[in-house]
């Protein structure tokens, strides 16, 4: 069985951009990478999560399908770590922003989010 080289691309997708931070990787040597989707959120302006469950599917599987051509497999995403406050809208968001992580984790191709 072949081992494959993954990486956290998390802090690469905030510095430049999702697509380049895929395209980083394959050029440092990466066979698999974990996409980061914590950054998301469906209440925050400019956001991928804000523009709608369709926007979703659609930005995340143009993105899976250039991982794809770059020969990179998305092993895993990582959505938001903290999932309950005693704060009933914060909930509410969370469980929104959770929901839409497991659309564009099927929508990357890749089999696991981790929250």
């Amino acid at each position: 069985m072949k081992k494959l080289v993954g990486l956290s691309i998390a802090t690469f997708e905030w510095r430049f951009g999702d697509k380049e931070a895929l395209k980083l990787a394959k050029d440092i040597g990466c066979d698999a990478v974990d996409f980061g989707l914590e950054d998301q959120e469906p209440d925050k302006e400019g956001s991928v999560y804000s523009k709608g469950e369709d926007f979703v599917r659609k930005y995340y599987g143009e993105l899976g399908d250039y991982a794809k051509e770059l020969g990179l497999v998305i092993s895993q995403t990582h959505g938001r770590c903290a999932s309950y406050r005693r704060d009933e809208e914060w909930n509410k968001v969370t469980l929104e922003k959770t929901r839409l992580d497991l659309i564009a984790t099927k929508a990357l191709g890749a089999p696991a989010l981790v929250v």
